[in-house]
């Protein structure tokens, strides 16, 4: 009786690339999907004991503490010879966490299955990265009527609102509108109707923007 033994050569790891989705995050964002590729270039199995994220900034120090990292619990254990695999994560950054660019590095480490000799790689081919901003800061810094004086009746009277931008990242508007009191702050607003329309919805970071209103002023007030 003849038994048959078949030789591979040992499993190696090797991280092929850091994927992200967002080429751009807000400090405290959350739910940042970022995923590692990993190779096993040898034909026997690899267990994988452990893989992280490393995340450095312009200088090259270490800020990986800068973010909250959740591993995907259905990543994979092993990887069969030859065989290319996703790691996936969710990254959820401080709301103190350094901004400008950031590089995305990864580490793998883990076993052949036939020797049980240890095997890690600590760096991608292809690394991945995002620019950390300060999130959108909204200000009214403006507002300004075209009549200082109108009639009970009138309409199509113009008020125009500026709104400023200080952070770095772009802010959505959802909704605008004005508010009216009298003389005593009692408030107005319901003696008025207004009309907003082909407004700017977007406000880049550091950028001031108008919007404008047309009021229709109540018979009655």
């Amino acid at each position: 009786t003849k038994d048959s033994l078949t030789v591979q050569s040992k499993a190696t790891l090797k991280l092929v690339s850091v994927d992200e989705s967002l080429d751009t995050i807000s400090q405290g964002q959350d739910n940042i999907p970022v995923s590692l590729s990993i190779k096993n270039e040898g034909e026997a199995t690899a267990s994988i004991d452990s893989t992280a994220l490393v995340l450095k900034d312009s200088s090259g120090t270490n800020i990986t503490t800068d973010y909250t990292i959740v591993a995907n619990p259905a990543n994979p254990v092993s990887i069969a010879g030859a065989v290319t695999s996703t790691f996936s994560y969710s990254l959820k950054a401080k709301n103190s966490a350094t901004l400008g660019n950031i590089e995305i590095d990864g580490t793998v480490s883990g076993k052949d299955q036939n020797t049980n000799i240890a095997i890690s790689e600590d760096t991608s081919d292809l690394k991945g990265g995002w620019l950390v901003q300060t999130v959108p800061s909204l200000s009214i810094t403006q507002v300004v009527a075209s009549k200082d004086t109108v009639s009970t009746g009138q309409n199509q009277v113009t008020v125009a609102v500026t709104l400023n931008n200080s952070g770095d990242a772009s802010a959505t508007v959802e909704s605008a509108t004005l508010i009216f009191k009298d003389q005593n702050s009692a408030n107005r607003t319901s003696n008025y109707t207004l009309q907003i329309s082909g407004n700017p919805w977007t406000i880049s970071g550091g950028e001031s923007k108008s919007f404008n209103f047309k009021v229709n002023i109540s018979a009655i007030q």
